[in-house]
């Protein structure tokens, strides 16, 4: 007689869409002091990469946040790489976000995960 299978419990799925709990740009700007620092999660469209920065920009709306992704795996790294430019695909960015020190209204965020 063969051993019982054991009993699989399927994982739980959100249907919820991330951009319902994504951060906008408009939120960081109006209160910088809540998020810098701090992990976030952004979504919005794939605008623009810079392979020597290793970055890319995250559009929403008019506003444009650049996302570093060196930290990430190769195979993460290669499909940012394989968008096109002003591709317009829909990009979720999660990571800390930090202010560049050369403006108090400019910010970026260091990518832990990407997905596209």
């Amino acid at each position: 007689m063969a051993p019982a299978m054991p009993t699989v419990i399927p994982a739980a799925i959100t249907t919820e869409p991330i951009s319902e709990h994504a951060n906008t740009y408009t939120d960081i700007l109006l209160s910088p002091e809540e998020y810098v620092g701090t992990a976030i999660t952004m979504s919005g469209d794939f605008y623009y990469k810079n392979t020597e920065r290793k970055s890319f920009d995250l559009k929403q709306g008019d506003d444009t946040i650049e996302v570093f992704y060196e930290d990430l795996p190769e195979a993460v790294q290669g499909a940012i790489l394989s968008q096109k430019n002003f591709s317009k695909t829909t990009v979720n960015a999660e990571g800390v976000l930090r202010r560049f020190s050369n403006s108090d209204n400019s910010f970026y965020i260091m990518a832990e995960d990407v997905s596209l």
